[in-house]
């Protein structure tokens, strides 16, 4: 009889064995020994099943074999029925085993194949996406360094030109301080020279003013000498 498609036992073992993260999906050795695994007939007893089937369907249809024979299997068969009886079916990669167990191990290592390629290929995308991450860091590392790099180069040139500016005022401010000295020393000099002006007009003033006064006091003394010599002259003329 063909497995029942729909079996909870062939349900679970599909839902195992189509798990597509390979670190979550069972091992081989596991998804053998699944209760599905174990309850499915041998070769041998394949063999039987079908030979009784043949059997059944050739009567039906009236015909009938002229020779009945019994499937027995071969020698090695039969040991591997007597070693399976009571135990689990497993597979094992051993000379002499069946068809069906080598298509089964084939289809295994195709599947196992599949997973080791499947593995390798989402390896290499997680490599290539952290180099991808990488190179976009390190752009970003990059275009970050520059614009700090860019701020730094600002921040300098707008230190040297508040420098420059500090020192035009405090050349301008010097400037001006000694135009102002200059201003006040002129007008100081200029000052003293009218005070000494005015001081030598006041002195020339007043020697003028004494050498006037000293002449009309020589000429007030020479008219009184003329006025008392003239009673003295009358009077020697008249004796």
């Amino acid at each position: 009889m063909p497995p029942l498609l729909r079996s909870k036992k062939f349900c679970s073992f599909i839902e195992g064995s189509l798990v597509k993260n390979y670190t979550q999906r069972p091992p081989t050795d596991q998804l053998l020994k699944h209760p599905f695994i174990r309850d499915q007939p041998n070769e041998r007893q394949v063999r039987i099943q079908l030979k009784d089937h043949i059997d059944r369907t050739k009567k039906k249809r009236g015909e009938k074999d002229e020779t009945e024979y019994e499937y027995s299997g071969s020698e090695e068969e039969e040991e591997e029925a007597q070693e399976q009886e009571g135990e689990p079916s497993s597979i094992v990669n051993q000379p002499g085993e069946s068809t069906l167990r080598r298509d089964f191990i084939r289809l295994q290592q195709e599947n196992k194949e599949r997973s080791e390629a499947l593995r390798r290929q989402q390896l290499l995308q997680e490599q290539q996406l952290r180099e991808q991450e990488e190179y976009k860091r390190q752009l970003l590392a990059e275009r970050q360094k520059r614009i700090e790099q860019q701020k730094e180069q600002r921040r300098r040139l707008e230190e040297q030109q508040r420098r420059e500016r500090e020192m035009r005022r405090q050349q301008e401010r010097e400037q001006r301080r000694r135009e102002q000295d200059d201003k006040r020393r002129m007008e100081e000099v200029e000052r003293r020279r009218k005070e000494e002006e005015e001081r030598r007009r006041a002195e020339e003033e007043k020697r003028r003013a004494d050498r006037e006064q000293v002449g009309e006091l020589s000429i007030n003394n020479s008219f009184f000498h003329d006025t008392c010599s003239l009673p003295l002259t009358l009077a020697v003329c008249v004796v």
